[in-house]
């Protein structure tokens, strides 16, 4: 049973969300935007669901950055509204599903400290709707140097980040293997508190499984095109796929090239989905 007691409000939150869909763009929204130039593309949505959230960014940006701020900033939103309206055992899930957000945040704040963006253009660029508020991120972004916000980062019980993740980013910039690192810590988690002994959660466990899949996929593939060693890219795997566990993607690493890769996809339920793009 998870920590807020309680299986949760399924028929309520879902009822909740399934109304939502009403302030989807629709098919054909899209369609007319494809005909559209970006400035257009934003006169339109400020008559959408996205006004309010254009108009606030109106004055600071334009065209493609606009369109993005905007959108970001109501996905956020729209979160946030979610988790509020959910509880019990849902709730948790819901909240451990979200923490994707926290990790996003995480890697931009210390993309953009290192790369030394204006703090106004990560702030814009976050997207709030994890365990971590918009305080706190701001907070973050405010902090003068890396090794004060990785302090701060340190001190997250949820994050686990050891004293080598630690140094790897304060005394060399390298973020990769803290990256790698929160993204194993995402799925651990996530699946750890996903208990299948119902339909919903089995269906939503296997949903998160298959993310990891597609997950693993990708780095495998990028990886071994720039033909990173096999010890290496294990490393960056993720433990708990539906398809895909750690011996055979092992196996997959261990081959020269991707056609290992390529012939194991040739078997799994993906295939007709990804077969235009890998033949």
């Amino acid at each position: 049973m998870g920590l807020f007691g309680g299986k949760g409000n399924y028929a309520y939150a879902c009822a909740r969300v399934k109304a939502r869909k009403s302030f989807l763009l629709s098919k054909d929204a899209y369609s007319r935007m494809l005909v559209m130039d970006i400035h257009e593309i934003g006169r339109f949505l400020g008559e959408t669901q996205y006004k309010d959230e254009m108009a606030l960014y109106g004055s600071k940006y334009s065209g493609a950055n606009l369109v993005e701020a905007a959108v970001t900033r109501s996905l956020a939103a729209t979160y946030s509204d979610i988790l509020s309206f959910t509880t019990g055992h849902l709730r948790e899930m819901v909240g451990n599903y979200l923490r994707r957000w926290d990790t996003f945040n995480v890697k931009t704040v210390l993309r953009g400290k290192i790369s030394k963006a204006r703090p106004e253009e990560i702030i814009d660029t976050l997207v709030p709707a994890g365990a971590f508020s918009e305080e706190y991120l701001k907070s973050l972004v405010e902090t003068e140097g890396i090794h004060e916000v990785m302090e701060d980062l340190s001190k997250q019980a949820a994050l686990r980040i050891t004293p080598e993740l630690h140094r790897d980013v304060v005394d060399s910039g390298k973020l990769a293997p803290l990256e790698d690192h929160l993204d194993k810590m995402l799925y651990y988690d996530l699946l750890d508190v996903i208990e299948p002994t119902n339909n919903p959660e089995r269906l939503l466990r296997d949903f998160v499984r298959r993310e990891v899949d597609v997950t693993n996929l990708k780095v495998l593939l990028k990886l071994k095109a720039e033909r990173i060693p096999e010890e290496r890219i294990q490393k960056f795997l993720i433990p708990g796929g539906l398809e895909f566990g750690m011996d055979k993607l092992r196996a997959m690493a261990q081959g020269e090239g991707t056609d290992a890769i390529v012939a194991e996809l040739e078997k799994s339920s993906l295939f007709e989905d990804i077969k235009p793009a890998v033949e």
